[in-house]
């Protein structure tokens, strides 16, 4: 079959990425692993036909975020936190049965250079949701009851919220929207009343300079 004019084919490709809005970049073996940056076109492409079936097309870039993230999306969960089993009065020793303690603290490990933002799912059914970062005493309040089969997508970079990623809550949300500093952090999740179906999770990507 015939090749396409180079025309048609330079035509489709302006008018696929025009880059309006800041979109991941890869960039390759950055210190052995991969790193994403946030680009968007500058000006107009560069386009120089060289024959009917080829072309040199070029296009400037910019990144509005200076940061490089990693590749590869991380995550961690939690539940509320609460103490389970165990045993009282009239047992005594050596009759003895472990109590599980579940502490409500994600630990969220930044393994870049620089401060990151979050994405929390926080699932119900809970009410009153408090997202703490324990480092920095900075906290989130989520002022909404979240039935069982619901989750809300809070995220931290843009500072929205959404009720099962459609309906906007951000009315429903105050407090501080925290960063991730470098290295380790600890979020903990509370509520105003135990539930134990109730769980958060934690996404975020690492950053470097």
């Amino acid at each position: 079959s015939p090749l396409p004019n180079i025309g048609d084919v330079l035509d489709n490709l302006v008018g696929s990425i025009p880059l309006d809005v800041p979109e991941a970049l890869t960039v390759s073996g950055v210190n052995g692993g991969d790193r994403l940056i946030y680009v968007r076109q500058e000006g107009d492409p560069s386009i120089s036909i060289v024959s009917p079936y080829e072309a040199a097309y070029s296009v400037g870039l910019v990144a509005p975020d200076p940061l490089k993230y990693g590749a590869i999306e991380r995550a961690v969960s939690t539940n509320l936190p609460s103490s389970l089993g165990g045993l009282t009065v009239p047992f005594t020793v050596p009759f003895a049965v472990n109590s599980v303690t579940i502490s409500g603290n994600a630990q969220v490990d930044n393994d870049g250079n620089a401060v990151t933002y979050p994405r929390i799912l926080v699932y119900g059914p809970v009410s009153d949701a408090r997202l703490t970062n324990v480092s920095t005493g900075e906290t989130l309040f989520v002022n909404l009851a979240i039935s069982a089969g619901e989750y809300l997508d809070l995220d931290f970079t843009n500072h929205t919220a959404y009720l099962n990623g459609t309906a906007s809550r951000r009315g429903n949300v105050s407090g501080t929207w925290f960063s991730l500093a470098a290295g380790s952090n600890f979020i903990a999740f509370n509520s105003s009343a135990y539930s134990a179906s109730a769980s958060v999770q934690v996404i975020w990507r690492d950053a470097w300079k």
